[in-house]
């Protein structure tokens, strides 16, 4: 059974992490993927939310095993720049 992404969940990952495609860095995201899936975990936690784009989405679904550390790396990754880039527009807002 497939349990969708609310959209105030997928906002808030997107608020948080940015709306590239954490995996592909060149698409927008326009999805948001349990990493792990949903299914496995039971879980509704917005922390596990990775946003993803399209292409990307579709590729985390046929390769799970593969595609779990994967993501996880790549969403601390995409948190980090988007920290970076909202302490830069902070700084150049105050300036």
């Amino acid at each position: 059974m497939k349990i969708k992404v609310t959209p105030e969940e997928r906002q808030v990952i997107f608020d948080s992490v940015g709306s590239i495609c954490a995996h592909c860095q060149r698409r927008a995201a326009t999805e948001a993927h349990h990493n792990p899936p949903r299914a496995a975990s039971q879980k509704r936690e917005k922390s596990e939310l990775v946003p993803l784009c399209v292409e990307c989405h579709a590729w985390a679904h046929q390769s799970t095993y593969v595609s779990y550390p994967i993501l996880k790396q790549e969403l601390v990754a995409a948190q980090a720049r988007q920290q970076r880039k909202d302490k830069t527009n902070g700084e150049k807002e105050s300036a």
